[in-house]
């Protein structure tokens, strides 16, 4: 008991300290002893004058919409048709009645219906956007600013050794012009440590479109200019190509596939290409896709020592990959040209690795009986034939 009237005591004492606040403004001092003694009555006291407010407000309410003005019958026709307006399925005008016949035809004059309205509008909207990004390119170039800004990180580009790069670049990839930008800088002058440094930061931020931009216009373009000045390849560059790795499809996309179909693509940076392929981890699916595309060219010395590089990774084909494969080899079968040692090893390598169907089987003996090589032929007879057993066992 002494607990409960305790805690009540000071809830009292509490409300005395906020009407001690108020009454400092409003009534005059009232003095702390006072509150004590008399906290009851202090407190009726102020209900009472909340009261008394609350009453004034509600006359002063009364007052003023007796002083208020009727409205007009124009006024209330109007507000009247704004209910009307609110209301769904209602019009104002009742007279104006559509038949669905009519309807169908009306609907014959939507611009939703009419191609060739709708590719006048498309053209029209498409030119206003040209014409926008126009002129935003061209605020963007000529501002003096900005030119003097990234030509100034095309300077420290080209001479970077080690460092922080500086915060324009990093936000070349925020703007929307960013390629023009990226122009700016002068990427083919850029040191191998500035293009390792880049690719360390775009690798993993960049979209798509920006990695393989990045990828096809300043990484493969560098390695290969320095494979064929040096003959051998910068060792920033070599770590800017497995960094690449970080995107796979956009490495394949924007470096392999290019690089394939290049007719002065040289065993030298097929070699090169091929160590990063067989050093790094890819994904199967990836490299399932580079197996399959790689396979629908046509031999020559470095495409066969990529293919024969990405079966060696010995990925889980999907059966189109692998009728893909056998058709690579199956292409030459006629071919009067002797086949290199690379295009024999592919095979038996294809033969050992993957469990072929029966026509692939018959196919790869008709061919190996025309294509001979005096010792790796005969392995590859041997894995065809220990195949077929496995596969009647099972």
């Amino acid at each position: 008991m002494v607990i409960k009237k305790t805690a009540k005591k000071q809830r009292v004492l509490r409300t005395s300290q906020g009407v001690l606040k108020q009454s400092n403004k409003k009534v005059g001092f009232i003095s702390a002893t006072a509150l004590t003694q008399q906290p009851g009555k202090l407190l009726r006291r102020l209900g009472e004058k909340k009261k008394g407010m609350r009453e004034l407000r509600r006359i002063k309410r009364e007052t003023q919409k007796q002083t208020r003005k009727p409205k007009d019958k124009q006024q209330e026709q109007l507000e009247e048709q704004d209910d009307v307006l609110e209301l769904p399925n209602t019009f104002i005008i009742d007279s104006l009645k559509i038949s669905p016949e009519d309807e169908q035809i009306l609907s014959q004059f939507m611009v939703g219906n009419d191609t060739k309205t709708n590719q006048i509008l498309d053209d029209f909207q498409k030119g206003l956007q040209d014409d926008e990004n126009k002129k935003h390119h061209e605020n963007i170039m000529n501002n003096p600013k900005v030119v003097c800004v990234y030509e100034n990180v095309a300077e420290l580009m080209k001479t970077y050794r080690s460092g922080k790069l500086p915060q324009p670049f990093h936000l070349i990839p925020k703007l929307e012009h960013w390629k023009q930008v990226f122009e700016l800088t002068k990427p083919q002058e850029w040191s191998p440590q500035a293009i390792f440094a880049a690719t360390k930061i775009f690798s993993s931020a960049l979209d798509r479109q920006q990695t393989e931009y990045l990828y096809s216009t300043i990484i493969l373009p560098a390695v290969r200019l320095s494979i064929k000045e040096d003959k051998r390849l910068n060792v920033h560059l070599y770590n800017a190509l497995i960094k690449a790795m970080y995107k796979p499809q956009a490495w394949f996309r924007s470096i392999l596939f290019p690089l394939c179909l290049e007719k002065d693509f040289t065993l030298k940076e097929a070699q090169i290409i091929g160590s990063v392929i067989h050093k790094l981890h890819i994904p199967p699916i990836h490299g399932s896709i580079a197996i399959f595309k790689v396979a629908q060219l046509d031999f020559t010395g470095p495409v066969a020592v990529i293919l024969k590089v990405l079966i060696e990774k010995k990925f889980s084909l999907p059966e189109r990959a692998l009728d893909e494969v056998i058709k690579y080899f199956i292409r030459y079968e006629n071919d009067p040209r002797e086949m290199p040692v690379i295009w024999h090893q592919m095979i038996l390598r294809v033969c050992e690795l993957y469990q072929l169907k029966q026509d692939h089987k018959d196919q790869l003996k008709r061919l190996i009986s025309k294509k001979k090589h005096h010792l790796i032929t005969k392995e590859i007879q041997k894995q065809l034939i220990k195949g077929t057993k496995m596969d009647v066992e099972k």
